[in-house]
This record gives structure tokens, sequence and C-alpha cells, in this order.
């Protein structure tokens, strides 16, 4: 695993690492699908992520055309620092639920994602 190195002390910022890969199968798009029907907080999910570490950016993916929810770990986002991850659908609020499913439920300990160059986890490519 590459070393993360402050690249610009006074902007936090991190070498970029790569992008975290999940794939999302039946079950855990059905998972995602109720998880958002029960009501999710999403400004509490955004304030969780913030607190962390993380950015978060939303946007219109027009390759897909659709909404896309991305999430990049910052200096303070421990072992995620320098990755980014994303997931898209065409109902934002499925996007960002799907987002917040592979931060948690299919993330390894301590919500930590799975690397690329890690090929431990069902969810690597």
């Amino acid at each position: 695993m590459k070393k993360v190195t402050l690249r610009d002390k006074k902007s936090n910022k991190v070498d970029w690492q790569g992008f975290v890969n999940f794939t999302l199968g039946k079950t855990e798009k059905k998972a995602i699908k109720a998880m958002v029907e029960d009501g999710l907080d999403y400004a509490d999910i955004l304030n969780d992520w913030i607190e962390d570490g993380y950015s978060v950016k939303v946007s219109y993916d027009a390759y897909s055309s659709c909404p896309l929810v991305a999430i990049y770990g910052g200096v303070d986002a421990g072992k995620n620092a320098g990755y980014g991850m994303s997931c898209r659908h065409s109902d934002l609020a499925i996007a960002f639920g799907g987002a917040w499913y592979q931060h948690t439920d299919m993330s390894l300990d301590g919500n930590e994602w799975p690397k690329p160059s890690s090929v431990t986890s069902e969810h690597d490519w």
C-alpha cells in the first residue's frame, strides 16, 4: 500500500491513491432500497462524513445519465485517506443511501474501504 503523504499542509490534501470499487449484488441493492424507504437522516450522514475527514460531492454523471454521490478521504479519514468511492442511481436518495451503505455495511473493520491492492474482500475488483 502506498504511503499517504501531505501534498500541501495548508490545504490538508493527500496524494491521490485511487478509487475503491464496490460491486452491489441483489441482496445489497434490496438492503439499500429498504434503508432509504425506512428514512435516512441525510444531514446527519453528511455531518458524520465531514467530521470523519471526508469530502462529499453530489453531481450529475452525464456518461451514466444519473446522479452521482462521491466520497473522498482527506487527511483525517484514516486508512481511506487519498481514496475515493462513489455510487450512482437514477434516484438521488438511492445513490446517497448506496454510498452510505458501502461506507458502513460493505467496508472492513472501522469503515476501512477494501483497497484495490488487497484481494481480501469479495467486493474488490
